[in-house]
């Protein structure tokens, strides 16, 4: 192995002479110590017919240079208005782009974490496909927590 160090630039290289690391490529430097902590409550939607829509929430700020976003999200307390509990996620996920969230195969969300000139947003899209349903009656998308620890760096 040879290491070599320059102003600006590290290069490591094996006894064949291949390169395993040249910091002239970009590196992830990760700025830990800013680390974003947000509890999100999702309302519970009801229809009697199709749903769709978007919702934005907002999670905190991160310096404009952020390139990255990276996650954890934990899903808890499914409890519909009317009494009717869910299964809780009640598990940390990664979450870096978008996380898909099926309560049934009619009904689902998806997250997606948004940068825009250092104020990230929590995006949600949710669907309900239209159902058949008896007059009066309605179907539900369960209301939630969403407990979410971000961390942010850049490509440098």
């Amino acid at each position: 192995m040879s290491l070599s160090i320059e102003p600006g630039l590290v290069t490591l290289t094996d006894t064949a002479g291949n390169t395993i690391l040249n910091t002239t490529e970009k590196l992830f430097y990760l700025r830990s110590a800013d680390k974003i902590t947000q509890t999100i409550v999702i309302p519970q939607r009801s229809t009697a017919g199709g749903l769709a829509g978007t919702t934005s929430y907002p999670i905190g700020t991160v310096d404009a240079a952020a390139t990255f976003l990276r996650g954890r999200m934990r899903i808890t307390g499914y409890v519909g208005t009317d009494g009717n509990t869910g299964v809780a996620v009640d598990t940390w996920v990664n979450i870096s782009g978008t996380y898909v969230h099926l309560q049934s195969t009619s009904l689902f969300q998806a997250f997606t974490l948004i940068n825009t000139g250092g104020a990230v947003t929590l995006q949600e899209q949710y669907y309900a496909k239209q159902m058949s349903t008896a007059a009066g009656q309605t179907y539900s998308m369960l209301g939630f927590t969403i407990n979410l620890e971000l961390l942010w760096g850049q490509f440098t």
